[in-house]
């Protein structure tokens, strides 16, 4: 079997939203996340936009990297148009993608990412591994493929943070494959400001002041926050039972969040 790779993007470069990538091995047809995008104020009557999949005949397999909306959000729309496709997601993705499709009355079965790899290793020349990176929301992926010619390193969103309480450090030098030479080698990265040549702080600094403000402020302490970043949450209500403070959630988003997070 001749190991040939196909990428074809379909939605998120160049801007936040419609992360969707299509990856073929040997006729096998992967992709990578199916999120959407929120449109703009202005735009009249378009509430969001999902990547044009129309001149895609067939998807296999479905595999999702991370839980945020623009990465899963196009779940609906993307298992009406392939519904037979099968999809491989972390615990947490899985939950947040089944409430979703709930509000559809749909049902469909979510997968672990090792059975795909198995998948992957059974059908193609190639082999599949997820790498655990640092973002703002747990069980985000990398996804590296690979095979004697060749290396494939596709992560979409990603920090490097190494002092992080509670995250898998992401290290490369942890994956053996990803070290060794090859005659073609490709990455696709994609993180906010990384174009930024450094890092004015870390999670762990993050922490930091917020003890401090919970440790000196005797009134009330407004925070704002990304609803899926539960490990900022998580440090809220250690601070919060360390000082003897009371939480008061506001918004559906953080409520789905917590109970998934829970779960």
């Amino acid at each position: 079997m001749n190991p040939i790779l196909k990428i074809k993007p379909i939605g998120g470069l160049e801007k936040i939203g419609s992360n969707i990538t299509i990856i073929e091995m040997n006729g096998v047809t992967i992709a990578i996340d199916c999120g959407l995008q929120f449109f703009h104020e202005d735009a009249f009557n378009v509430n969001y936009v999902f990547p044009d999949l129309s001149d895609i005949k067939e998807i296999d397999y479905l595999l999702i990297t991370h839980a945020h909306e623009d990465h899963i959000g196009g779940i609906f729309p993307f298992i009406t148009r392939f519904p037979v496709t099968k999809v491989f997601a972390s615990p947490l993705a899985k939950e947040l993608i089944h409430k979703k499709l709930a509000f559809k009355n749909i049902s469909k079965e979510i997968r672990p990412h090792g059975e795909l790899i198995k998948i992957v290793k059974e059908l193609t020349s190639f082999k599949l591994e997820m790498i655990p990176v640092n973002h703002s929301i747990p069980e985000t992926y990398g996804v590296h493929i690979f095979s004697e010619e060749l290396s494939l390193l596709f992560i979409s969103d990603f920090k490097i943070d190494k002092n992080h309480e509670d995250e898998v450090t992401f290290d490369i030098d942890n994956f053996s494959e990803l070290k060794k030479k090859k005659p073609l080698k490709l990455a696709m990265l994609d993180s906010t400001n990384i174009l930024v040549p450094k890092r004015s702080f870390e999670e762990s600094d993050i922490n930091t002041n917020l003890e401090k403000a919970f440790g000196t402020i005797n009134r009330r302490i407004y925070i704002t926050t990304f609803s899926s970043n539960i490990y900022r949450l998580k440090k809220i209500f250690k601070l919060a039972s360390q000082f003897n403070r009371k939480i008061l959630l506001r918004g559906r988003s953080i409520g789905k969040y917590l109970d998934t997070a829970i779960q």
